[in-house]
């Protein structure tokens, strides 16, 4: 399973984030909310089965990633759960930032990339 999740990191989730970045257009550029949850949450998964060798939840993988990343990417995660969940209003890091929160779920999910790697040895 671990080379399995090492291959969709490097392949898969690399030229995801890559994608993202270049696109442009109002549309593409504001990441909608799907894309947050799903991305920033699916690549914690990815990190939390690399780690334990167990397989979790979205939820259970964005609570890996509060517990295990800096709190650098807290706000992230925490917006990535709260859209996941159905909860609330956005945080005011991200109220009428749209680009921000854009820009801070696809660097944190190219970290969480980079750490794969590390783990792996090929970083």
């Amino acid at each position: 399973m671990r080379e399995w999740v090492l291959g969709n990191v490097n392949t898969y989730w690399r030229a995801w984030i890559a994608r993202q970045r270049t696109l442009v257009g109002r549309g593409t550029m504001l990441l909608p909310e799907w894309a947050i949850g799903w991305g920033v949450l699916g690549i914690s998964r990815m990190h939390y089965t690399l780690t334990t060798g167990e397989v979790t939840s979205k939820t259970g993988a964005g609570e890996h990633a509060l517990a295990t990343f800096d709190d650098r990417w807290a706000p992230i995660v925490s917006e990535a759960l709260r859209l996941r969940r159905g909860e609330g209003s956005q945080p005011e890091a991200y109220r009428r930032r749209p680009l921000v929160r854009r820009r801070d779920a696809l660097d944190f999910m190219a970290h969480v990339v980079d750490e794969a790697a590390a783990l792996a040895g090929t970083a």
